[in-house]
């Protein structure tokens, strides 16, 4: 789907352009953008609590625990997955108003 505001097709060129990209409501951008920003900053939170007991535990033994590499690769996979979130967000709300536009119809 291209913009509403697209002039020719974003793929092939093409200027007729016959099914716009639907209007996403303001409340359901709001909501998204405040799920984004609370899971990005329970995440930095655990990193810097993360990287403090790194750091204490580089200081006291010298060397890392198996807990904390554990911890370590579940925080890096929670960093990979709200990367691809906005995404898997925007399907979401997309199949949500197709289902409503065609509940409309009926």
């Amino acid at each position: 789907m291209n913009p509403r505001m697209a002039e020719a097709c974003s793929r092939c060129g093409s200027r007729n352009l016959s099914l716009p990209q639907p209007r996403i409501p303001l409340l359901w951008r709001i909501l998204a953008v405040a799920l984004l920003l609370a899971i990005g900053v329970s995440l930095a939170d655990f990193s810097s609590a993360f990287a403090i007991e790194v750091w204490k535990s580089l200081v006291a033994s010298g060397a890392l625990s198996g807990e904390l590499a554990t911890r370590g690769l579940m925080l890096a996979v929670l960093w990979g997955l709200w990367g691809i979130l906005p995404d898997c967000l925007r399907i979401v709300i997309r199949r949500l108003l197709k289902r409503r536009s065609g509940e409309n119809r009926d």
